[in-house]
């Protein structure tokens, strides 16, 4: 078979490094329960025994920062290939920036707070730290200062940390809350929109600011093939002014809201449609949210546009009231998803498909859980599979039921129960029900499901076998065929990452906020292996992969209040499977395989992954 014909996913097995050599036995906690479980522990056991006390020197140690109680902690991938770590550390006495390089497994830290030391003079100077989404090598550093005004300093890095430009005092603030506004395909134009509503534009990557409007409620960059260059913004010409402390707070009249578009990068601007509530710009489609009464603004109507607001067309969707709202939550293949809420504080709303002209919507889910008093959704796209969405569900008694969609949205069912596992309750109907960013939000142990594009089928999950959400600890499940089928992976909540294109899971348990050990699996998560990395009362920050999930370090980071110092743990999985994979290490894969013709979508993709069990890499 020519491996080249098909699309190439990695599954490899890999094995974490160890602090000192131990028996197989004290080392690991086994979950997995079949003899694929039994050859990992015993690869892991040979390499131990061939690399005796040096196993802790082949893989890396544990690193420390120091700094104080009330620091912050802000992290970012730089390099040509992300194999650098960019740390910024800031607290109310001082602040510090540092890099770390993975390809000698972090052991080499700089300092490099003093590069851009002569601009932090002010003790109560604040740094942020902001990363450029197309140069990897491209690092900003704002720092906001009092001098009885608030002034923002930029430095930039073209070159991965190694030095930094010092831009002249902006002359408009850069806080923590606002963030550069890249365009999506071209490196050197940055928007930015400051606290005063003014929005800035940068066509050299940040080193020069020109101001282009005023009055600005939002900004975005074009998204259609015809117009990423045009800018457009919600202007609003009347306002009144109120000053609070430092501040001065600009209250707006919404009636007066108009979408206005520049082509010429702000030297003039177009007004393509007055009295608008909000907009939105997915793929080729422009929405707006329109006033239709303007004497009561009590309904708003949404309208789109197929040529970047030329031309308009009235949406054949439901009108909308003042204490209801739309949100655009999804935009793939020239189809759009919309949620509409219901009308009072329900918490739930109507789920639309569009056609691909954007103009006709057809209702596929009722009841759709959407908070209106917060800014969350469980509506959730598998990047890891076409066409697959997950989302929650309210029911008539008010519970909450998880539903998938395998074909975009036109259908929708219960998750499946893995098969043999154990429901909460047999008596009653059972399926997977799966927690997300509402219940997060309501205080719960979970993390949002886990996908990414380069892990084909992989899904981590956080949810209960019952018939609806339940406010418990949830355990997390795992699918590696898109959702159709489910397993259990790990029982309680758990921190959870995707490494090595999926070759690769970890989690650190979530049910305590200073972990000792992390897990890792290297079958997709059927076998875990559990490590202590620390006995020390570290509160954990976080767990850190690469930005495009593909390499195979991963780190923990943590705070030692005691201490005060930043602990970071590195655990480099490339230097034990050497072996490179053969023909023989994969088969062939048909995700839809279950389904007629095996078809999904108008297609039929057959991929080559790794063999379970099997001992090399990519």
């Amino acid at each position: 078979m020519d491996l080249k014909s098909f699309i190439l996913i990695h599954f490899c097995v890999l094995i974490i490094y160890f602090s000192r050599p131990k028996t197989c036995q004290q080392l690991f906690g086994i979950n997995g329960h079949n003899q694929l479980c039994t050859l990992t522990t015993g690869k892991f056991a040979s390499f131990l025994n061939s690399s005796g006390a040096d196993v802790s020197n082949i893989f890396g140690q544990e690193y420390h920062i120091n700094s104080s109680k009330s620091s912050v902690l802000e992290i970012a991938w730089t390099g040509e290939n992300y194999d650098q770590v960019v740390l910024l550390t800031a607290s109310d006495r001082e602040s510090g920036l540092y890099i770390w390089d993975t390809k000698d497994d972090f052991k080499n830290k700089r300092n490099i707070t003093d590069l851009i030391h002569a601009n932090m003079s002010n003790s109560e100077a604040r740094l942020h730290l902001h990363k450029h989404p197309l140069d990897p090598k491209m690092i900003y550093v704002t720092i906001l200062k009092y001098n009885g005004n608030l002034d923002t300093d930029l430095h930039i890095s073209n070159d991965s940390g190694q030095t930094f430009h010092a831009v002249s005092t902006l002359n408009f603030t850069v806080t923590q809350s606002t963030d550069l506004i890249f365009h999506p395909t071209k490196v050197d134009l940055i928007l930015f929109l400051d606290s005063y509503d003014s929005l800035h534009l940068s066509r050299n990557r940040g080193y020069t600011w020109v101001n282009i409007a005023n009055d600005t409620r939002s900004a975005k960059w074009g998204q259609s093939s015809t117009c990423q260059d045009c800018i457009f913004i919600n202007h609003n010409s009347q306002s009144t002014v109120s000053n609070l402390l430092l501040f001065s707070i600009k209250q707006y009249s919404p009636f007066m809201n108009t979408l206005m578009r520049s082509l010429d990068y702000g030297s003039s601007w177009t007004a393509l449609k007055e009295h608008i509530y909000s907009f939105g710009l997915e793929d080729n489609f422009t929405y707006v949210s329109v006033y239709t009464d303007w004497m009561r603004m009590s309904e708003r109507k949404l309208q789109v546009s197929l040529n970047d607001g030329e031309h308009w067309s009235n949406v054949r969707l439901p009108g909308i009231d003042n204490d209801q709202f739309f949100s655009i939550l999804d935009s793939r293949d020239g189809q759009m998803f919309i949620h509409i809420d219901d009308p009072g504080d329900t918490g739930r709303g109507t789920l639309y498909v569009s056609d691909t002209t954007g103009l006709v919507f057809s209702a596929v889910l009722r009841q759709h859980l959407f908070p209106n008093f917060e800014d969350v959704t469980d509506f959730y796209r598998v990047l890891s599979m076409k066409g697959v969405y997950i989302t929650n569900q309210i029911m008539r008694d008010d519970s909450v039921r998880t539903v998938i969609s395998y074909n975009r949205g036109v259908e929708w069912v219960d998750v499946p129960r893995p098969q043999g596992a154990p429901c909460v309750n047999e008596d009653q109907p059972c399926f997977l029900q799966i927690h997300n960013r509402y219940s997060k939000s309501r205080g719960l142990r979970t993390a949002p499901p886990l996908s990414v594009p380069n892990a084909i089928g992989i899904i981590m999950v956080h949810g209960r076998l019952t018939d609806s959400l339940q406010t418990d600890d949830p355990d997390v499940f795992i699918s590696n065929d898109g959702g159709y089928s489910w397993y259990l992976g790990l029982e309680g909540p758990h921190h959870y990452e995707i490494a090595d294109n999926g070759g690769l899971l970890v989690a650190v348990p979530a049910n305590t906020n200073q972990p000792k050990v992390i897990k890792f699996s290297t079958d997709v998560g059927r076998c875990w292996s559990t490590y202590k990395f620390t006995d020390e009362d570290i509160t954990f920050t976080g767990l850190l992969t690469t930005p495009t999930n593909k390499g195979s370090t991963v780190a923990i980071w943590g705070f030692s209040e005691r201490k005060a110092l930043w602990h970071t743990f590195v655990f480099n999985f490339s230097k034990v499977v050497k072996d490179k994979c053969k023909e023989s290490d994969h088969e062939t894969w048909v995700p839809t395989s279950h389904l007629k013709g095996g078809c999904l979508l108008g297609s039929k993709d057959t991929f080559l992954r790794h063999k379970s069990g099997a001992w090399s890499v990519i």
